[in-house]
Order: structure tokens, then C-alpha cells, then sequence
């Protein structure tokens, strides 16, 4: 249903209420057009269409996932893609004949990056991951997966070796300190979550003990529980807490 024509530039954008993208494509729209498939414009689309399909620059909205600016020849993406999710985060990648293919960057709300490549669809190969805090890590992709040793180098140059199983890190981890020492660390992550757990001892009582803002310690925590990592000092301090509190129970 034609609901509203606007005109823009030297172009006349006709507005369509229609209950999916699947009624469009089952008639005959051309040139620029926009077309509402909720009542309150939760979702839609506008570009530009031959015979209903999408032809030429198309943006898309849905606000539970957020919108994407794309070209498209004959319904198929092609070339450069940005996404925009509803949750601050960011993709800029490229599709060939409607499969994701090359370069790739995302970008995190906290203003951290990862660039990887794709491969007919799926992440493979070499990929970097640049955190807000300064640190990076080196990563590889095995079938969309996380897989093999990672290197991740810290702001002050220490770095530290990690091995990923299908996204998971195994092992223990390999510190490199600037020294030329290397610091053996135990999963830290696992390691004060079970260690919370077993004991029954509190987020904030475990902060208070090692002389930290519970609200720091908690950014240590939801930086390991999100894959990243936080300082070499701020690891050892942890273990050395666990340790010393084990020794004593």
C-alpha cells in the first residue's frame, strides 16, 4: 500500500507499507523506494529496485538487531557491507556474490578492533585484535574458530603465548617478561572464579584483601570472562592471593 511519495533531489521516493520483504519482491517496484513492514517502523528498508529487487545502494533497519548499508545487484550483495548493531558495535566487510569474502574489521562499543578475513562465509586464517587498553593479540581462525597459539603483547612490552582449542584457551599460558624471564600463568580467569566459588568468598571481600576498588577488580573479571586480559601485575597479584588464602584454609 502506497502511503506517502517524498521527493528528494530530482527523484521522487515512493512509500510502501507491506508486511514482509516477500510481498515486495511478488510485485513491481522501480527506482527509489522505501518500504515499512511494522506499523510503528521497527522495520524496513529504502534504496533502489528494478522489478522488485533490490538493485543498487540499499539501507535496511530492524531496531532488534540494528541497520546495514549495502549494494546489491539483483537482490545478491556485493562489495562493501557496514553493519550497525544495536548495541554501539560496528562491521565494515565486503561480500562477493552475496557471500562475505576478504577484509574484514569489527569494531567493539569500548573502541577495541579485531580485523580478520573471511573465506567463503567463514573467519579463517591470521587476525589481529586491538583492545582499548592498548594491548593487541595475534589470533588465527580454523574454520570460523579460534584455533591453535595466539600471541598477546601488553603496553609496557611483555607479551604471552595462549592456545585456543575451537575458541576455548587451553593450557597454561607463557609470560614474557622484560627481563627475559617468563612467568608460567594457570588459567586466571578459571582460576578466581573457581576459587570464588569453592570458598564461598565474595567478588568485594577477595578486592578488599588485595588493596583493589571493587569496581577495578570487577573490570579484571569482566575483561577475563570476555577473552581479553588484564596486566602481568594485576595477574600475579591474583594468584599470589589465591595461593597465600589456599596455604592458610
Amino acid at each position: 500500500m502506497l502511503i506517502n511519495e517524498i521527493k528528494i533531489k530530482d527523484e521522487i521516493m515512493k512509500c510502501y507499507r507491506l508486511k514482509n520483504k516477500y510481498e515486495r519482491q511478488q510485485n513491481y517496484y522501480n527506482g527509489l523506494c522505501m518500504f515499512i513492514y511494522s506499523d510503528n517502523f521497527e522495520e524496513g528498508e529504502w534504496g533502489n529496485y528494478k522489478k522488485s529487487k533490490r538493485n543498487g545502494f540499499v539501507l535496511t533497519w530492524d531496531k532488534k538487531i540494528g541497520c546495514t548499508r549495502a549494494n546489491y545487484i539483483n537482490e545478491v550483495i556485493e562489495g562493501e557491507v557496514l553493519r550497525n548493531f544495536i548495541n554501539g558495535e560496528m562491521e565494515k566487510s565486503y561480500y562477493k556474490k552475496g557471500i562475505k569474502n576478504g577484509i574484514s574489521i569489527y569494531f567493539w562499543k569500548d573502541g577495541g578492533t579485531e580485523e580478520r578475513f573471511y573465506v567463503d562465509g567463514m573467519k579463517s586464517g591470521k587476525a589481529e585484535r586491538k583492545f582499548s587498553n592498548g594491548s593487541r593479540e595475534e589470533i588465527i581462525y580454523l574454520n570460523g574458530e579460534i584455533h591453535g597459539e595466539s600471541t598477546y603483547y601488553y603496553p609496557d612490552g611483555t607479551y604471552k603465548k595462549r592456545v585456543y582449542d575451537t575458541g576455548k584457551i587451553v593450557g597454561k599460558e607463557i609470560m614474557y617478561l622484560l627481563d627475559g624471564n617468563q612467568a608460567v600463568i594457570e588459567r586466571p580467569k578459571e582460576e578466581i572464579l573457581e576459587f570464588s566459588k569453592e570458598n564461598n568468598i565474595s567478588f568485594r571481600k577477595i578486592s578488599r584483601d588485595i588493596n583493589v576498588k571493587y569496581t577495578t577488580f570487577m573490570t579484571w573479571i569482566e575483561n577475563l570472562k570476555n577473552g581479553k586480559c588484564i596486566s602481568v601485575e594485576n595477574i600475579l597479584k591474583i594468584q599470589k592471593y589465591i595461593g597465600l588464602a589456599l596455604y592458610n584454609s
